[in-house]
């Protein structure tokens, strides 16, 4: 039997990522597939919408809701991540691993169990996590594009995150963690690009199966706006989107 398995942080869309995972969970629902849905949090926004589908929620917090001292070690490999993921990859059935965020609570835990199966594995990349270990390509501090190639010397001695130079190597020994699932692992993983413009970063390592899906909008008014219409009238914008305030955190 064919089954679907989604993979991802959180339950609730806060941003891009988790929008993307519950419209494919509502697409293969609609299709007729047998669906299950790995999430990190308590799985209340999944249960709720879809009430057929099987959730196993680990039920933790993101790492943006405030950083604990377990979370050093526990969000570079989440053991109780790993070992649901193992126990859905035995339930039976030709399966395919949908994966979305990882970086707040799962973890590269996730890419260690699927290794291990012959679970078909595809990745939507949402960021630069795969390759790029604050997952932006970015230098917070100077603001600007990072040129380093990942985990080189230079980005080994580059303080690029947007805390401090301990988080980063932090980040670099879960990108490490996250390689170590091996070449070839990763030389089987199928990953979905929002944008093609994507490919180039992703490309100087192991990952070779690579498509273009451009992350379906919809939008929000029937005719275009006036640029500058919220500062003309004196209201305040409620700030950047999710997906830009996140940045840097996970």
């Amino acid at each position: 039997m064919f089954m679907r398995l989604v993979v991802n942080d959180v339950s609730v869309a806060g941003g891009g990522a988790t929008k993307v995972a519950l419209q494919c969970i509502e697409a293969g629902v609609k299709a007729g597939l047998e669906c299950s849905v790995l999430v990190g949090d308590d799985g209340a926004g999944i249960r709720s919408r879809f009430p057929s589908v099987e959730v196993e929620a680990l039920g933790e917090r993101p790492l943006r809701d405030g950083v604990r001292f377990a979370n050093v070690f526990d969000r570079n490999f989440n053991g109780r991540a790993y070992r649901a993921l193992r126990r859905l990859l035995k339930s039976g059935g030709d399966m395919v691993v949908h994966l979305h965020g990882l970086s707040q609570i799962l973890s590269p835990s996730i890419f260690h169990a699927l290794a291990r199966s012959d679970a078909k594995v595809i990745v939507t990349a949402h960021d630069f996590f795969l390759s790029c270990p604050n997952g932006a390509y970015v230098h917070y501090g100077r603001g600007e594009i990072c040129p380093e190639k990942p985990l080189s010397a230079g980005c080994l001695s580059s303080s690029c995150d947007k805390r401090n130079y301990l988080n980063k190597l932090w980040r670099v020994a879960r990108s490490v963690t996250q390689c170590a699932a091996g070449e070839a692992f990763w030389g089987r993983v199928g990953v979905i690009l929002a944008h093609e413009g994507m490919e180039p970063y992703l490309t100087d390592g192991p990952l070779q199966n690579f498509l273009t899906l451009r992350t379906p909008s919809t939008p929000l008014t029937q005719f275009p706006v006036a640029s500058g219409g919220d500062r003309a009238h004196g209201r305040k914008s409620d700030g950047c989107p999710t997906s830009w305030r996140d940045r840097g955190i996970g």
